[in-house]
This record gives structure tokens, sequence and C-alpha cells, in this order.
């Protein structure tokens, strides 16, 4: 059992304000959700930009990690990878806190509570977001190119030992991770393995894959997309949030996290894939991208009850 009074739920945002502003939402549908908060609970925020954030820790419990360009740029190594960052951040928040740890990409947001999920990690589980698919699954282009960069390989060498990876490994999607200080052993192999592999291999599934297959090893992953909605795909989405926080910018931040709920990402989600499907024959020879309509909020709020 671990320190079942310290949970911590782990965020990097830096650089663009596009970035600020999905980990500013995501924070409102945290709010949303847990209205009675969690015990023991606090956001471990890493940025550079803790001015943005301001008006927010006075109802959500932000210990911030500032952190700077000299900071990320050892975090992304030598060999170069932004995706690096992440596993540094994670390793920090382990050496400088003891107890049950959700760290979550920026673009998510909350559906329901939180709480059972970091009871189960001070049980000793382990989170990722979904399953997506495994090696041998002819559904992933750049699954498919890493399953048949691996094969050609043959065996890979990190941590001291060498191995061959077996096709049917699952990949899951890492912009959520649930683990304890018990952990800091994977963490540390997650980093090897992606130190040796993405030289090897230039896309950002190296980290991904790395969280999943080591995770894996220790036993079984558990899902936390029933509460946790990851939009990694819904790039459009930064003009929806743009938008809404240029419109209540000036509401406090309860009232911006009731607000948040105007924002219901599976709309725009099956807007962009209708778009898609119906898109015109000259507009697939054009390209022409989807381009999400930007709510009236005035009219948004007024059709949500109390």
């Amino acid at each position: 059992m671990n320190h079942p009074g310290n949970r911590y739920l782990v965020f990097q945002a830096y650089g663009r304000e596009e970035n600020l502003r999905e980990c500013a939402f995501a924070m409102l549908s945290w709010l949303y959700q847990h209205p009675q908060g969690i015990p023991g609970f606090h956001i471990l925020l890493y940025t550079d930009k803790k001015e943005f954030f301001k008006s927010h820790t006075a109802f959500l419990p932000i210990e911030f990690r500032q952190i700077g360009e000299a900071d990320i740029k050892r975090w992304r190594g030598s060999i170069d990878f932004v995706h690096r960052v992440k596993i540094e951040v994670l390793r920090d928040a382990l050496a400088h806190f003891q107890g049950a740890f959700l760290y979550a990409d920026t673009d998510i947001c909350f559906l329901q509570s939180i709480r059972h999920i970091f009871e189960g990690i001070e049980a000793g589980r382990r989170y990722m977001h979904v399953q997506e698919y495994r090696l041998s699954d002819e559904v992933n282009p750049v699954g498919v190119k890493f399953r048949k960069f691996l094969e050609k390989q043959g065996t890979f060498t990190w941590s001291g030992k060498t191995e061959r990876i077996a096709s049917e490994t699952a990949m899951w999607n890492a912009g959520v991770l649930g683990f304890s200080n018990a952990d800091q052993p994977l963490l540390d192999e997650v980093l090897a393995f992606t130190d040796a592999v993405y030289p090897l291999f230039h896309k950002h599934i190296v980290e991904q894959f790395a969280f999943s297959m080591v995770f894996a090893r220790q036993g079984q992953i558990y899902a936390s997309c029933r509460e946790i909605l990851h939009y990694w795909s819904l790039k459009e989405m930064r003009a929806y949030l743009a938008s809404f926080f240029e419109y209540f910018k000036k509401r406090p931040i309860p009232e911006q996290a009731r607000c948040s709920q105007l924002i219901q990402l599976h709309v725009p989600m099956q807007d962009r894939g209708s778009f898609y499907l119906n898109r015109s024959p000259m507009g697939k020879i054009r390209r022409l991208p989807w381009q999400p309509l930007i709510p009236d909020w005035a009219e948004l709020e007024r059709q949500m009850p109390e």
C-alpha cells in the first residue's frame, strides 16, 4: 500500500499558449467532476508560464514545478526527442514526492471522478488510457512500420539486457499514466528503451510503446478511458478553447468550470468525421481541411440548465 494520503495529478504545460489553454480546460473539467475534491489531492504542474494559471490557484491545489528552456533541452536528451521530456518529468515527480501519481497530457478532459483510479494505484495497479492495437494488427500504418522495423532489427539492448520484442505486444495510448513510487525502476527502463530505440526509429510511438511494453510486463494494465477523454487527434479543438476562454475570461474559475461543460467533445468529433466521410471528390483532391464551427457561447449558455 502506497501512502494513500498523497494523490498527484501531473501535467506538463509549457511553450505555446494553446497548450496552456488545453491544460486550463482539463483542470476546469476536473473541478466540475470533483466539487468536493479528493482527499490528499494535489496538481503537480510543470510549466514555464506560472502566471497564466494564477487565477486557478485559489480553487485548485496546484503545486508549481517551474521549468525553463534549459530543463526542456536537458530532458529532450542527446536524442532530442520531445516526448522524452514527459518521462523525465515523471521521474522528477517521483524523486520529489511520495504517493499515487496520475499523469495526463494537456489535451484531455475528465468525464467522471478519478478517485477510484487513485485507489487502484494505491492498491498496486498501473493505468494507461486505452489499448489501441497489438503490433501484429494491420490497423495503424505507423504501428505496422514499427513492427516491421522491430522484426528487421531482431534484438535490442537496453538496461543491460538484449531482447526480441514480441509482435503480440499491445500498444496503449500513453496520454494517461497511473503509477506509484514503487514503479520508479519502470520509468528508468522506459527511458533506457526510448534512448536506445528512438535514434533508430524517429517516430513518436517509441515512447508510447516503451510505457506499454514495460508496464505490461509487470501485470495487467488498467484503462482510464471511462473517466478521461483524450482528444489527441482533434487539434482543431484549440480554436474552440481560444474562443471559450476569450468569452468567459472574466468569470470566476468555478463558473468557468460549470461552463466548460458547454464543450461536448463528441459533437465536434462527429462533425469532423462526417466532414471527411462526405467530402466531395474535388475536396479530397484539394485536401480541404475541416474547420470547426465556433459556438455562440451566449446561446449555448442559455440552453444549459443550472
